[in-house]
């Protein structure tokens, strides 16, 4: 089975880091490990099932809980680019305009 590499955008790493910092105003610990945790199951699924979100236009969409990672395949490259994390309750179709 040939494994997908999974690259985060400079912006989706500004998602994390402000996830991260959103949270951590209530438990900085917590916080951590969420941002961990959201960050390996993304990689842990993409990797291997880079087509399994549903698609929007020439990028696709997972949730994990409350929050949605969009990304773009770049299947001759075997390489999906991660290009917006967000809580999903966000209008999170808007901030992708910016980022596609």
């Amino acid at each position: 089975m040939k494994r997908y590499e999974v690259i985060f955008s400079p912006l989706a790493d500004t998602d994390f880091d402000s996830i991260l910092h959103y949270i951590a105003a209530d438990n900085p610990a917590a916080a951590i490990r969420f941002v961990d945790t959201l960050r390996e199951r993304t990689i842990d699924f993409l990797s291997i099932s880079p087509n399994g979100g549903r698609r929007l236009g020439k990028v696709r969409h997972i949730a994990f809980g409350n929050y949605v990672v969009v990304y773009r395949v770049e299947t001759g490259a075997l390489r999906v680019r991660v290009l917006l994390v967000t809580e999903g309750h966000r209008a999170w179709h808007r901030l992708l305009k910016d980022r596609v």
